[in-house]
C-alpha cells in the first residue's frame, strides 16, 4: 500500500520521501525520489536502500532540511537572475547607440571591471526569506527560471537599460552639445566645436582638438556610474523576489561587506588620478552625478514597485486559497455529514426491521 503510494505521487509529478525503518518498507523507500531511513531503530535493509539516513530519528529534522533546501534553491534563483538581469544591459544598449549612430556608451575596461565588482557570490549566503516554508512544493519539471523570475530579469533589464541610455544621452548633450557621433567629431577650420553646459546654466562653445575627447570621457563617466550604482542597488533588492530590500536588512553580512568593497573600489576608480587615466574616466560636476545616481535610483525603484506588486498578488492569491480551501473543507464535512446521515437511516431501518422480527417471533 505504501509502495502505490509512492509511485502515485512520482506518477503526479511530486517530489516523494518516504520515511521507513523496517524490512517491509524497502520498496517504497527504494522507490521514492528522497528515501529516508531511521538511524536508531531501522534496520539495515532500510539503511542500505535510504538516500538518506536520521540518525537520531527525529522528523523535526525532514522539515530542517527542507527548508535548508529550499533555501539553496532560491538563492540559485537570485544568483543566475542577478547575473543575467546585470550582463545583458551593457550588451543591448552598446548595440542600440551602434545601430543609431551613437558613440560607444563604455570602453571595454570599463566593462570588465564593471562585471568583476560584481556581489554575486555574496547572494549564495542569504538566509532565506521569512516565508520560504508557507510556498507550495514546486513541481519536479519546472525551470529554474520561470514565471516571476523570468519577469523580474526582463523588467530589470528594461529599466536599466533605459536608464543607461538616457544618462549617456543626456551626458553626450551636455558635453558636447551634439548626439550623434558624426556631429560630434565633424571638425570646423581643423578645430573639434563642442557646446559644453556649465553650472551657471549658460552653454560654453569651445573650440579645440581635445573636448571631443573630454565630452565622450564624460558621457561614458555618467553611464559607468549609472550602471555601477544600479547593480550594486539591484544585489539588495534580488535579495528577495517578493520581500521589500529592507526586510533584514542586515541578515547576510557578506553581501554587506562585498557591496561596501565594491563600492570602494567604484570610488576610487572615479576619483583616483591614475585610475582615472587607466579606465578613462573623468570628473563630474553636481548635476552629472545627479542624473547618473538618479538613473540608479530609478532602477531600484522600478524593481521595488515590481515586487510591491507581486506581494500583493500573492497576498490576494493566498486570500482567494484560504476562501477556497475553507469551502473544500465546508464540502468534506457536508459529505461526511451526508454520508453519517446515510448510516443512521441505514441502522434505524435495520433496527426496525429487527423489531418487526421479533414482534414476529413473539407473537
Amino acid at each position: 500500500r505504501v509502495l502505490f503510494r509512492s509511485k502515485s505521487l512520482k506518477r503526479q509529478g511530486f517530489c516523494c520521501a518516504m520515511t521507513g525503518d523496517g524490512v517491509n518498507d524497502a520498496p517504497a523507500i527504494k522507490e521514492a525520489d528522497i528515501g529516508i531511513a531511521m538511524g536508531v531503530t531501522g534496520t539495515e535493509v532500510a539503511k542500505g536502500a535510504s538516500d538518506m539516513i536520521l540518525l537520531d530519528d527525529h522528523f523535526n529534522n525532514i522539515v530542517t532540511a527542507v527548508e535548508k533546501g529550499r533555501v539553496i534553491y532560491s538563492n540559485i534563483q537570485k544568483f543566475v537572475c542577478y547575473l543575467i538581469s546585470t550582463s545583458w544591459v551593457q550588451i543591448i544598449v552598446t548595440l542600440v547607440c551602434i545601430a543609431i549612430g551613437l558613440p560607444a556608451p563604455l570602453y571595454p575596461l570599463q566593462i570588465l571591471f564593471i562585471h568583476l565588482s560584481k556581489p554575486a557570490l555574496a547572494l549564495t549566503a542569504e538566509p532565506g526569506d521569512s516565508n520560504i516554508m508557507d510556498k507550495k512544493p514546486r513541481p519536479t519539471g519546472r525551470a529554474v527560471i520561470h514565471g516571476s523570475k523570468l519577469a523580474a530579469i526582463v523588467t530589470h533589464t528594461v529599466a536599466l537599460t533605459a536608464a543607461m541610455f538616457v544618462t549617456f544621452v543626456l551626458g553626450l548633450y551636455l558635453s558636447t552639445g551634439k548626439v550623434l557621433l558624426q556631429d560630434i567629431v565633424a571638425k570646423t577650420d581643423g578645430l573639434y566645436v563642442c557646446d559644453v553646459y556649465q553650472i551657471q546654466g549658460e552653454w560654453v562653445r569651445v573650440r579645440n582638438t581635445s573636448c571631443v575627447i573630454e565630452g565622450l570621457n564624460t558621457a561614458r563617466t555618467m553611464a559607468f556610474i549609472c550602471v555601477s550604482f544600479a547593480e550594486l542597488l539591484r544585489a539588495f533588492t534580488i535579495r528577495s523576489f517578493q520581500l521589500p530590500f529592507y526586510d533584514r536588512f542586515f541578515a547576510n553580512r557578506p553581501m554587506c561587506a562585498g557591496v561596501l568593497v565594491s563600492l570602494g573600489l567604484t570610488l576610487l576608480l572615479l576619483f583616483l588620478p591614475d585610475a582615472q587615466y587607466v579606465f578613462k574616466l573623468t570628473n563630474l560636476n553636481w548635476h552629472m552625478w545627479l542624473i547618473a545616481v538618479s538613473g540608479s535610483l530609478f532602477t531600484a525603484c522600478f524593481d521595488e514597485t515590481i515586487k510591491m506588486k507581486l506581494r500583493r498578488r500573492y497576498r490576494s492569491s493566498k486570500n482567494w486559497q484560504a476562501v477556497h480551501e475553507g469551502f473544500q473543507l465546508m464540502l468534506t464535512e457536508m459529505k461526511g455529514l451526508r454520508i453519517h446521515m446515510l448510516e443512521l437511516e441505514k441502522r434505524l431501518e435495520h433496527e426496525k426491521r429487527q423489531a418487526r422480527k421479533d414482534r414476529v417471533k413473539l407473537v
